[in-house]
């Protein structure tokens, strides 16, 4: 059943991880991802403007010596703001270049007619025509804006209308409207490499962290599920040790109830034995019932009661000498180790109650003629109350659970004496419920020790 409840709350946990860093990465990304395109859009929108296909270049006078000796003319057009294209036309050749930064934005543009034919390259890039014409007839094809990937790198084109303004030459010229069309291509290689090393980096960051995260919600769920478990465990042997508890003063009633109605006509006198037996199983079911509503009480804090002073000296001996016959049953050796007054503040009846629940154990599992010793110190912040006598001793199996309710270990723990396996609990939650605390240790076929630590 746990390990379900495991699973349940490690699927859960991992499915809440993994939604958090989706919308984490996911958010990077998409706003990376508008970053980059608002800069290449700028990008592109600033090459269409300025690229030489403008109508409307302002001339330059600087002629040089081209290719066979032909004169050519150069020509710097500048119709974007920022950026400045320099043209050889002759060699139709264009480096768009940022004004303010200096950057080279890496494009180059084609005007092409109507039907989407080459008319002109203008581009830095050394490639062969026909690849222009290809790029031209496949971007016309599709319109408006797009990418592509051409001559092995991806490009992100835009299609726009040729001004048909006249050239800037001190003279007015009318030039006819022309269905031409101009072409300007982007590399958007790079940004594209930016935004797959990003991919590759969320998904492999990503998986990494679903891996520890994975491990550790494994750790620490199954850390808490453990106390609960725990507690299941013990509500279950509870359920069961009760049962088991109940069963038996139950079953000597009812077989000693037979007997008596089996005996309608004898008299009550006749009976007594019967009805003794009778009284007997009451007796200790009611002790059982009663017992378990004390610590049902004292666990939930139901019994705090008042706190006063009191001499811890004085209680532990008068209980001591209430419980004296006891020990002469036994022929046991009484050690008391303390002179002597010990005030502390708290409750002098549950205090009590505590010492009388050690002592009756010491004296029911003491050896006969053992040896049975009592000793009260003072810290500086608490009086310590230690009860230890010879006999069988707890093996170091059943050490750890002499606290748990009705546990009664087959060998130092007997039921000979109507025990139930309650005092100790009984006992230790009441030295809680002071502020105190109760410990045990044992030597097995020698002694045993119980130490109550109670706040001054």
């Amino acid at each position: 059943m746990f390990k379900k409840l495991h699973k349940k709350v490690l699927l859960l946990n991992m499915a809440v991880t993994f939604a958090v860093l989706l919308i984490a990465f996911g958010a990077v990304y998409v706003t990376t991802l508008n970053s980059i395109n608002t800069d290449n859009q700028r990008r592109l929108d600033g090459a269409v403007g300025a690229i030489m296909l403008s109508a409307r270049p302002i001339v330059i006078h600087d002629y040089h010596t081209g290719p066979e000796g032909i004169p050519v003319e150069h020509v710097m057009t500048s119709q974007a703001g920022n950026v400045m294209v320099f043209n050889n036309p002759g060699l139709e050749q264009a480096i768009v270049v940022n004004r303010d930064t200096g950057e080279h934005i890496p494009a180059f543009g084609v005007i092409v007619d109507s039907s989407g034919n080459l008319l002109r390259v203008s581009t830095s890039y050394d490639y062969p025509r026909e690849l222009y014409e290809e790029a031209a007839l496949a971007a016309w094809s599709t319109g408006g804006q797009s990418t592509m990937t051409l001559f092995g790198r991806t490009w992100l084109y835009k299609i726009a209308p040729l001004p048909t303004a006249p050239p800037v030459t001190g003279v007015y010229q009318p030039v006819e409207p022309s269905n031409d069309s101009r072409i300007v291509f982007l590399d958007i290689t790079d940004s594209m490499k930016t935004l797959q090393n990003l991919r590759m980096t969320i998904l492999f960051v990503g998986l990494g962290m679903l891996v520890v995260i994975f491990g550790v919600s494994y750790f620490f769920t199954r850390r808490a599920i453990q106390p609960v478990a725990v507690a299941w465990e013990k509500q279950r042997q509870f359920v069961a040790d009760a049962s088991h508890e109940l069963k038996t003063p139950l079953a000597t009633m009812m077989t000693n109830y037979d007997v008596v109605v089996s005996n309608e006509e004898s008299s009550v006198e006749s009976q007594k034995e019967w009805l003794g037996y009778l009284k007997i199983g009451m007796d200790r079911m009611n002790k059982v019932i009663n017992n378990l509503l004390s610590l049902a009480r004292l666990e939930s804090g139901e019994l705090g009661g008042e706190k006063s002073s009191f001499d811890l000296s004085t209680l532990v001996a008068s209980t001591m000498q209430q419980m004296e016959g006891k020990a002469q049953e036994k022929n046991l050796n009484l050690i008391s180790n303390f002179t002597g007054e010990l005030p502390v503040v708290g409750n002098a009846d549950m205090t009590e109650q505590v010492f009388s629940i050690l002592y009756d154990n010491a004296l029911k599992y003491a050896n006969e003629g053992g040896t049975i010793e009592v000793v009260l110190q003072q810290t500086k912040k608490h009086a310590v109350c230690t009860v230890k006598n010879t006999g069988k001793g707890i093996s170091p199996e059943d050490l750890p659970h002499i606290f748990d309710r009705f546990y009664r270990a087959d060998t130092a723990r007997t039921s000979e004496d109507n025990s139930h396996g309650l005092g100790l609990p009984i006992a230790r939650a009441i030295a809680e419920q002071l502020g105190g605390s109760i410990t045990a240790s044992s030597e097995q076929d020698g002694w045993t020790e119980f130490v109550l630590t109670l706040e001054l």
